[in-house]
């Protein structure tokens, strides 16, 4: 079958169910597009700031009936990997870089949940009473003592109540009681 056969195919099966005409799907998905890669560049600027250091680069996707989702890798206490200057750590080195990393993950969340609200607004493509998430993976080097730290850190909100929090409709206590942290 042909792209034009299938393409054609596909907007009579959305027309059938009563879905948007093709014509504002593409204009809605442009927007989508746009605002998916203004909040990337915006969360890599906001971790930019800040002593957790971002492995490679956020990428937003959207997920229909969900809303959109930013995955990015995080590094919350950066500390040199081995090598024949340094080709092992002490046992409490390794007990103290847990630790560390235990003690920042509410900064972590912290931030997270800032850079949420912040970016809300250019996300008018996603329906308000669907969510904005990030999963948020936490790198570990394999000979860390990785125990009682998580691999992922998911914060998940509607979009709603990012809107209220930007225009002063609820207060922090009030958007920190419907953002949804999961450690996994």
């Amino acid at each position: 079958m042909t792209r034009a056969a299938l393409t054609f195919l596909l907007v009579m099966a959305v027309a059938a169910t009563g879905e948007a005409p093709a014509a504002e799907l593409a204009l809605a998905s442009r927007e989508l597009r746009a605002g998916l890669r203004a909040v990337e560049r915006s969360i890599d600027r906001g971790f930019g700031g800040s002593s957790i250091v971002m492995i490679g680069n956020t990428r937003g996707g959207y997920l229909h009936g969900f809303g959109a989702v930013f995955t990015l890798e995080v590094n919350v206490v950066p500390m040199a990997n081995l090598s024949p200057f340094k080709p092992s750590y002490t046992e409490k080195e390794l007990r103290l870089l847990n630790q560390r990393k235990r003690d920042r993950l509410p900064e972590l969340e912290e931030l997270a949940a800032r850079i949420l609200v912040d970016q809300a607004g250019k996300l008018g493509a996603i329906p308000e009473g669907e969510k904005i998430a990030l999963l948020i993976s936490l790198f570990h080097f394999t000979w860390e003592d990785a125990d009682d730290l998580p691999a992922q850190v998911v914060i998940q909100v509607p979009r709603r109540a990012l809107l209220d929090r930007q225009a002063g409709r609820i207060n922090e206590q009030e958007l920190t009681e419907r953002l949804m942290v999961r450690r996994f």
